[in-house]
């Protein structure tokens, strides 16, 4: 008999996948044998949940992984209370626990070897749907802790997909209302302020913001005279950004920066990069005295090379 792990009592449910009222091993899945019907789904994601709390982590992604394998029409009634789980992908990255015992791995590398590596049946589809969890691990995860694999990138030639080429094949390869879901997942949190925006198309700002939109992300910029930079309502000071940030990037120069570093702090964003001629110590030290990470990167650069 398999080992049975207890449910751990500190470790909060999964709110994307079901949860059983016992711990449950690698045997529920064995009834099924090649069958990946509606019943394989659900008790995929019930098995994942069970992982998730005996606080197993990496397998109980691989669980959702098998899941998003299932052969479903997208008509099935099982979908309208448990939709393809690709919120229960980014919940399981945002509360890992970063520790040997209760281990993740890599999830960004795993994702990046299965989009690539998949075999049949339905190839494609699950092809595209690794490429969808592949972009929540990149927007999640930090990138100097969970690395792409840049020697398959540069042996293989593979080419990471922007979010719009991952929504449209979703919407070419997946079920109805797939693309829909997935975009309202991965657009959850990232929102990124652009401080020093410009509406002149040779500036780095502009083109920043340009492609920061292009990798599907929510972009505020902020000038104190402007009104509108491709197509995107400009915000006069950070003191009227509303939203929660994930990043600010900064285009101004420290004499303008530095005086913003309070306003910069109460925004409360995960990281703030400073853009090659933005440098600041002063600030940066501010920075993260008041807890928040500080990048000096190029964040075209961060972009092009999947870094971001």
């Amino acid at each position: 008999m398999p080992e049975l792990r207890p449910h751990l009592s500190d470790w909060e449910p999964c709110p994307y996948l079901p949860v059983p009222h016992e711990p449950l091993t690698h045997l529920v899945m064995a009834p099924f044998g090649k069958g990946r019907g509606e019943d394989f789904y659900e008790t995929a994601l019930t098995y994942a949940g069970s992982l998730w709390l005996q606080g197993l982590p990496a397998r109980s992604l691989l669980l959702i992984n098998r899941a998003l394998g299932a052969d479903l029409t997208g008509d099935e009634s099982i979908l309208e209370t448990w939709p393809l789980p690709y919120a229960a992908v980014r919940w399981v990255l945002e509360n890992r626990v970063d520790d040997e015992a209760h281990f993740i791995g890599n999830p960004r590398r795993h994702y990046q070897h299965l989009a690539t590596r998949m075999v049949p049946p339905r190839k494609t589809q699950r092809s595209w749907r690794a490429w969808a969890c592949w972009y929540l691990s990149v927007q999640v995860l930090p990138s100097e802790d969970y690395p792409a694999d840049e020697l398959q990138i540069r042996n293989e030639g593979v080419v990471e997909p922007t979010p719009a080429q991952i929504g449209e094949a979703l919407e070419s390869h997946g079920i109805s209302g797939e693309r829909v879901l997935w975009e309202r997942v991965s657009n959850k949190t990232e929102t990124v302020v652009v401080l020093g925006a410009s509406d002149r198309p040779e500036r780095y700002a502009h083109k920043a913001i340009l492609q920061l939109m292009d990798h599907g992300l929510q972009v505020i910029p902020v000038h104190p005279r402007l009104k509108e930079v491709a197509g995107l309502s400009v915000v006069a000071t950070l003191d009227t950004v509303e939203a929660p940030v994930d990043t600010v990037t900064l285009y101004v120069n420290p004499k303008i920066s530095e005086p913003m570093a309070d306003a910069l702090i109460a925004l409360k964003p995960r990281r703030v990069i400073f853009n090659p001629g933005t440098a600041s110590a002063e600030l940066s030290a501010r920075l993260q005295q008041a807890g928040l990470a500080t990048e000096d990167a190029c964040t075209l650069a961060l972009l092009a090379t999947g870094q971001y």
